[in-house]
């Protein structure tokens, strides 16, 4: 049986006698370059046996031995090979039915070959091998068994175990539980370790049998070397405890021991020492000479290759002042671990981070042959690496025989690596790219309306990040808040295009979760640009001009030549920049209302047309006929957020991958668009379908004939040259006039099959748009149509309307109303008269001709007293008609169309614009240069977004014009049909979240009725005061312009605002005999980890008789808000960013718990029922005030996202109104502003003890950054005392360095060098203290938010690098 059939058997590696490598037992040379490094050989064979094939007992390696000139698989019962992989599966199966396999015994002893044997000549399979007979080098031996390397002398052997897929695993499911400390999830049998290890601090009590290892390096300078921890394998520190001197000295390097060696002095207990300085109690006294570094030994490793002269120049220098200073070059240690590790104490006279004590640890791990020196990166050489060298040259020559791994073999073993992990596979495939897109639609998109900075362009290169790293810490998906991995980069060469200019630079991360593989890449538009593919990168402001080039009909390829020109520069590809500018669209939170602010979102008038031009290359024959069971029916939103799902793929995209959304043109699953409040549902008709059939019912036939007759005259405006190839397509004689082919094809056409390719010829290569727009010009409905147009396009859009129009006007009226009522036979939509104004009768039709019929249809006015079943909710009228419109009222030669001229009804007669569709589409054909080339998907999403602008820009100015005719306070708002109305005040009817806010206001009886003056409201929200100015207070609650502004502005809201506020919901609930009560936020914030304090020590001793309690939950970037009432036992959990969510399990099991501890029995938990949401990033914390005030006095939810701006001045106004010191702006006297920072110290948030202060000042650094620390220390002279501390700053710190990256990952000497405390120094150029974190993670403090790590620093004593140069220059 050949060797790389395996069954049961230990695999051997043992080195070559005659080359002294290790060989690869499946490879040849050739395929495999023996070496020295047996990790490699053994990752290699490691990979044979997880690509093999699993065959019963047998274990099938693929073979590259020179069996044949490709790698191959043996069989097992036959001699035959097999390449692939699957047809050796197919193989055995059938081979083991016409085989037995031979028997072999479970165990047997692998041959071994002789001194004289060398691997190189394959030998063949049926022969014996004689192990004393030499064999010629070279080749591989194949031999009959597996063989062994062997070596007489020295037998190194490291056995490789197969492990047998034979005995079937019992699968056990593990019980997952979450630790009640941190929140991981952790397997149940584990979790007491886990918070033994992580939530214990035990402290070991050193003892002869329980120290920490040590060892002398100095006795004289009293410098020991001792193991870092009891944890096993641990590195080693440097200590020094030299007492006999009269400078006594005991230290130890490392900087928790230095904190609690500080805090030991602090408190008092000067005696203190370390676990390491109590451990040298039994330290073994030195035995061992110190060993003295021979030069010549220099000599010998400059010979071989191992560094050159001037590196052994250094050496000598640094071993003569060793010797000046009277202390040891270099000691090797006896401690540490692994055993596979070398650590080398060596001198370093200059006292750095990393040699506190003038001495450094090299260390040497064998197994990898790798270097590690606390002063330099892992692959960088230094002065302490060289020296460590030298002393290992010279005791352990042998480290040294091999000569460095050959380049082929370690692109091997990085190969090896990178297939290992392969799970960090960047963009994703497959379904890991379809979870990255769908979480990118619903939690990275923009809001319509950006910030004005984004919008003209103010914000700076300076003011964006350079390191764009994912914003998120835990994945988003996976209960239990599980730590996403630490940032990978993608690349550090991202391009960012401005307006100005294209700027270099910037660096892309992306995070992974550990549990279940979601990636997240940075895609923040706070920032002021947008991540298109991690390597290009747009600024929001160059968005929006992309936008406006587009709705000015200008293509994205010549925007990009203007700034290309401009600015002298190589811009991106024109079709990436488009690409990016879609993507940009595609998560845009556009609504795509398409609705008119006048006609509201049920148009009672509509105009139709078909925009021709507009259309892309497409096989109609290519594309399949729909499924037998499809019925006209297609659900739009699905297939609208497949069209954006597609376009935002393509952002994640390799360049040779599929786009797994791709959305084709097809009949079942191709949908109109057609505005959320006006299509009846999501599912609406599209059937063009049944366009497919040649033959067509007797009552079709005048409709193609006028539809003949409008081609005829859209073939006269071709040119002759057009006409001819036309003619000859059909199989026509292409001679003689234009005319003349006119004719002929006029004759041709009454074949179905010539007329579809004139259509085609004329109209393009797909059917164009259907449009339905409203007299005022707004779109509301699009449908792309794949074939030629037809009344049935049109049809399909109106009867997916929720409300029919009354009116429909179309240049084919006729063709329309036939259609529509013999599809819809029970329920006829256009009546009366079959659409017409008037019966149908001879003295009707003459009337109408002459122009002397009139059919008032006053309901178009004003709406009907006594509304018609079934009626339009705006006229009233159950009446449909169709109309001509003005321009094709003598296209029809029916004389009963007489009666559908709109000059008939003098409601319509002159004031409506029967050709807005023709004036849009006039503007829309300047598109088509550009639109016209895009992919079938492009075409259709840009199609449907640049008339969404268009809409906008008309509703727009329309508003405008409406508000030169209002007062000037008077708001405008949306009526239940979706027309603009001016809001009516207070007393008579403002918006309902309004009113109730102004009768809440009302109703608390203390409060000064008097009307807010705008000077004061100005006053307060004036940005360009000082921001912590303090406006006044609200009980014991000093509230300063900040909080104003954030309760005011479209700004997040401030706890202590909205305490405020909290606490005046509960005055009005007093005022009506209801006893409410309103947790502190700031207290409930360490109710959760890592405080965990009791909520019952915070809660009254009859909070179980209060009416409501009102819990408000600020969780990092987020408010929601949880109500329980004791009484009828209900707790309800509200979040307004996912209305359709179930809050997070933490709260839900905490609330819950609270509440059968104050009443005991079964409580109901009503989760997020019938609320409203929130459809942006800033509004959290009022929906969370809204939500408490309506849960409170059980109103229903009449609010939405559009009430905002009004509830939030609302609020501002109830706050300034209740204010104990307001005043007017011009009368805030310096002496009263001072009288209430005065005030401050005796009130509100100083109640709470230290440790809670502490805590709270904690998160607010993390949150706000360093600066927070200055700003919290000008408040008081006791919030002063609590940040300036030293323990303070460094906490901060810590949790900090905690927050960017997850240390866990790094080794000790990595953590070592940069997880430690910053030192603040005085700049000797300009004399400012500044935050020196050099070397190590530079940073705000901000949590989450890493700038740069850097290991040297370039500037030393200096602030800045700007600092040095003037220093310099002087």
């Amino acid at each position: 049986m050949h060797r790389t059939v395996l069954r049961h058997e230990k695999i051997a590696l043992q080195r070559c006698q005659s080359c002294s490598n290790y060989h690869c037992p499946f490879c040849g040379p050739d395929v495999f370059k023996p070496t020295m490094e047996l990790h490699i050989v053994e990752n290699h064979v490691s990979n044979h046996l997880s690509l093999a094939v699993q065959h019963e007992e047998f274990l099938i390696a693929k073979c590259n031995l020179k069996c044949r000139e490709q790698g191959h698989f043996h069989c097992c019962y036959c001699p035959n090979t097999v390449i692939r992989k699957v047809q050796i599966v197919k193989h055995l199966a059938a081979c083991k039915k016409r085989q037995v396999p031979p028997t072999e015994p479970d165990t047997f002893e692998p041959a071994a070959i002789s001194e004289s044997t060398v691997t190189c000549e394959p030998i063949v399979q049926n022969a014996s091998v004689d192990i004393n007979e030499p064999v010629a080098t070279c080749e591989p031996i194949v031999p009959i068994a597996p063989v062994a390397f062997n070596e007489p002398a020295v037998a190194e052997e490291v056995p490789l175990l197969v492990k047998s897929r034979l005995v079937p695993k019992k699968l056990r499911i593990q019980k997952k539980v979450q630790c009640i400390h941190c929140g991981v999830t952790v397997n149940k049998k584990n979790l007491d370790v886990h918070i033994k290890r992580k939530h214990t601090r035990r402290i070991c009590d050193v003892t002869e049998d329980c120290h920490l290892p040590s060892q002398c390096i100095d006795p004289v300078s009293g410098i020991y070397a001792v193991e870092k921890s009891f944890r096993r394998p641990c590195s080693v520190i440097h200590i020094q405890k030299k007492t006999s001197s009269p400078h006594p000295v005991v230290a130890c390097e490392m900087d928790e021991c230095v904190s609690s060696v500080e805090f030991a002095t602090r408190s008092g207990f000067q005696h203190f020492e370390c676990i390491h300085l109590k451990s040298l109690q039994f330290c073994p006294w030195p035995s061992r000479i110190p060993v003295v570094l021979d030069e010549d030994v220099l000599e010998d490793m400059i010979a071989a290759n191992v560094f050159g002269e001037q590196t052994k120049t250094t050496c000598v220098a640094t071993k003569a002042a060793a010797i000046a200073a009277g202390v040891p070059l270099s000691v090797e240690l006896n401690i540490g671990g692994p055993l596979t590790k070398k650590y080398i104490s060596v001198y370093e006279p200059k006292v750095s981070y990393y040699s506190r004590l003038g001495r450094v640890i090299a260390s040497y791990d064998s197994t990898r042959n790798t270097w590690h020196c606390p002063c330099a990166k892992p692959r960088r050489s230094c002065l302490h690496k060289n020296i460590a060298r030298w002393h290992l040259f010279q005791l352990h020559r042998l480290l040294f025989v091999s000569s460095p791994i050959d380049r082929t073999v370690q692109n091997l073993a990085q190969e090896h690596a990178s297939q290992k992990s392969s799970t960090l596979e960047y963009p994703p495939s497959g379904e890991g790219l379809k979870r990255m897109v769908r979480y990118l639609m619903k939690n990275k998109t923009l809001p319509a309306e950006l910030p004005q900075k984004c919008i003209t362009g103010s914000m700076t290169i300076s003011d964006i990040p350079k390191h764009l790293v994912p914003k998120e810490t835990v994945c988003s998906e996976c209960p239990g808040n599980v730590a996403l991995s630490e940032p990978v980069l993608i690349t550090s060469k991202a391009k960012l295009i401005t307006y100005t200019d294209i700027v270099e630079g910037f660096s892309t991360y992306y995070q992974m979760c550990s549990n279940c593989g979601l990636k997240y890449r940075y895609q923040e538009w706070t920032d002021g640009l947008h991540n298109f593919n991690d390597h290009l990168l747009i600024s929001l402001h160059m968005c929006i001009i992309l936008r406006h080039s587009l709705q000015t009909h200008h293509a994205i390829s010549r925007a990009v030549e203007v700034l290309e020109t401009t600015a002298q520069k190589k811009f991106p590809s024109k079709d990436k920049i488009l690409h990016a500018y879609m993507h940009f669209e595609a998560l845009t939170d556009h609504e795509y209302t398409y609705s008119c602010v006048k006609c509201g979102y049920h148009p009672a008038v509509v105009v139709m047309d078909l925009h021709k031009k507009a259309a892309f290359n497409m096989p109609v024959s290519d594309i399949p006929a729909p499924p037998p069971e499809y019925d006209g029916r297609v659900n739009m939103k699905d297939f609208w957020e497949s069209v954006t799902a597609e376009i935002v793929c393509r952002g994640l995209l390799g360049s040779d991958c599929q786009n797994p959304f791709l959305v084709s043109p097809s009949y079942d699953y191709w949908a109109p668009w057609i505005g959320p409040r006006t299509r009846k549902e999501d599912t609406v008709l599209n059937t063009e379908y049944a366009k497919m059939h040649a033959t067509r019912p007797a009552t079709g036939g005048a409709e193609l004939e006028v539809t003949e007759e409008r081609l005829e005259e859209l073939l006269t405006n071709l040119k002759v040259d057009v006409v001819r190839r036309l003619c000859k397509q059909c199989g026509l004689d292409p001679s003689g006039s234009k005319m003349d082919l006119v004719v002929r094809l006029r004759q041709e056409m009454r074949n179905r099959s010539s007329y579809d390719k004139v259509f085609q010829k004329v109209w393009g290569a797909s059917g164009g748009w259907a449009v339905i727009t409203c007299p005022c010009g707004v779109v509301y409905s699009l449908k792309f149509l794949i074939r030629a147009e037809s009344p049935r396009d049109y049809a399909d859009c109106l009867l997916s309307f929720k409300h029919f129009p009354n009116i429909n006007i179309y240049d084919f009226a006729r063709g329309l109303a036939t259609h529509t009522n013999l599809r819809e036979p029970e329920c006829v939509p256009f009546r009366p008269y079959e659409g017409r104004l008037k019966e149908p009768t001879p003295e009707n039709i003459k009337q109408a001709i002459e122009g002397t019929l009139k059919v008032n249809l006053i309901w178009l006015k004003e709406k009907k007293d006594n509304v018609d079943p079934d009626c339009h909710p705006v006229t009233g009228s159950a009446e449909h008609y169709a109309l001509y419109d003005l321009f094709h009222e003598k296209n029809t030669k029916d004389t009963r169309d007489a009666l559908r001229k709109i000059q008939i009804v003098p409601e319509l007669a002159g004031w409506i614009n029967s050709q807005c569709a023709e004036q849009l589409f006039s503007d829309m054909r300047k598109n088509n240069y550009f639109l016209n080339t895009l992919t079938p998907s492009g075409h259709i999403f840009l199609m449907r977004n640049i008339p969404h602008q268009y809409n906008t820009k008309r509703n727009k100015k329309m508003e405008d014009g409406i508000r030169k005719i209002v007062p000037q306070n008077a708001q405008l708002q949306l009526d239940e049909n979706g027309r603009i109305i001016m809001a009516a005040t207070a007393s008579d009817g403002t918006p309902a979240a309004t009113a109730r806010l102004m009768y809440a206001e009302r109703e608390i009886q203390d409060f000064r009725l008097w009307g807010c003056p705008k000077t004061l409201y100005d006053y307060v929200l004036d940005c360009t005061k000082p921001q912590d100015e303090v406006i006044g207070s609200v009980g014991t609650t000093v509230l300063r312009r900040a909080d104003c502004v954030g309760l005011g502005t479209e700004c997040e809201l401030e706890a202590t605002v909205a305490n405020c506020c909290l606490s005046l919901i509960c005055h009005l609930a007093g005022q009506r005999g209801l006893d409410v009560l309103a947790v502190d936020s700031y207290v409930l914030a360490c109710w959760s980890p890592p405080h965990c304090i009791d909520p019952f020590e915070s809660l009254p001793a009859d909070a179980a008789l209060k009416d409501c309690i009102l819990f408000p939950i600020w969780t990092p970037g987020h408010w929601h808000l949880c109500v329980m009432k004791p009484k009828p036992k209900r707790i309800y959990i509200l979040d307004s960013s996912d209305p359709c969510g179930f809050g997070q399990a933490y709260y839900v099991s905490m609330f819950s718990m609270i509440a059968t501890k104050l009443v005991a029995g079964n409580w109901q938990l009503i989760k997020n029922k019938d609320i409203p949401s929130q459809k942006d990033s800033l509004n959290c914390g009022v929906f969370m005030l809204m939500y408490a005030l309506y849960i409170t006095f059980e109103w229903p939810f009449d609010f939405t996202q559009n009430d905002m701006p009004y509830i939030r001045e609302c609020w501002l106004n109830l706050v300034l109104k209740c204010m104990s010191h307001k005043r007017e702006a011009p009368s805030l006297e310096e002496d009263q502003v001072n009288y209430m920072y005065g005030c401050f110290k005796d009130h509100g948030i100083l109640a709470l003890p230290a440790f809670v202060l502490e805590d709270i000042f904690i998160n607010v650094v993390l949150q706000e950054g360093d600066e927070a620390i200055l700003t919290l220390a000008l408040v008081c002279t006791h919030f002063r005392d609590l940040v300036t501390r030293e323990a303070f700053r460094r906490r901060a710190h810590f949790l900090w360095l905690d927050s960017v990256t997850n240390w866990s990952a790094f080794s000790s000497y990595y953590k070592a060098e940069f997880y430690k405390m910053y030192r603040l120094e005085t700049c000797v150029q300009c004399g400012d203290t500044f935050k020196n974190c050099i070397p190590g993670y530079v940073g705000r403090g901000r949590r989450g938010e890493l700038i740069k790590i850097i290991s040297e620093d370039s500037h030393p004593g200096f602030c800045s690098e700007f600092c040095q140069i003037c220093a310099d220059l002087l």
